[in-house]
């Protein structure tokens, strides 16, 4: 018997999967071929020197260059409220513009700078023997109803 069978291998069926990987490969080769040769043919960008700010005044790094450092540093002591718990009174202080924070008579808000009392109407403050009364604000009058107006 005669055989007509031709010599190899049968046809396969993945030459369509192939077709695709070496679309994707020649793809991306002229996607990076023309992405970094725009990147080696435009000139330099000029920037812009960084503007020059004033630095931001820290409370706290003001408090850490006071006992670090000589001489005296700037103090300033807003009063933004007064209150009394448990016959105790608590004086909501602001120190050289930082975050309001509670304290009770005798404590030390810097160093040389105590709070001595604290009364009704505003805190006395010490620094290195010499006292300044701070007034209190003053709350506003309430309208009818209890409405109170906001400045």
């Amino acid at each position: 018997m005669i055989s007509l069978k031709r010599g190899g291998a049968a046809p396969s069926c993945a030459w369509p999967i192939h077709l695709a990987g070496l679309l994707a490969v020649a793809g991306a080769l002229v996607f990076w071929g023309v992405r970094l040769a725009g990147l080696r043919a435009a000139p330099p960008v000029a920037r812009a020197p960084a503007p020059v700010t004033a630095p931001a005044t820290d409370a706290d790094g003001e408090r850490i260059a006071a006992w670090l450092g000589p001489g005296e540093v700037r103090l300033n002591v807003s009063v933004l409220g007064l209150a009394r718990q448990g016959g105790r009174a608590i004086a909501l202080l602001s120190v050289n513009d930082g975050p309001p924070k509670p304290y009770a008579a005798g404590d030390t808000l810097m160093r040389d700078v105590t709070l001595d009392a604290i009364e009704t109407d505003g805190v006395t403050v010490s620094r290195s023997g010499k006292s300044a009364r701070l007034p209190a604000p003053v709350p506003p009058d309430p309208l009818p109803n209890g409405i109170v107006r906001v400045p």
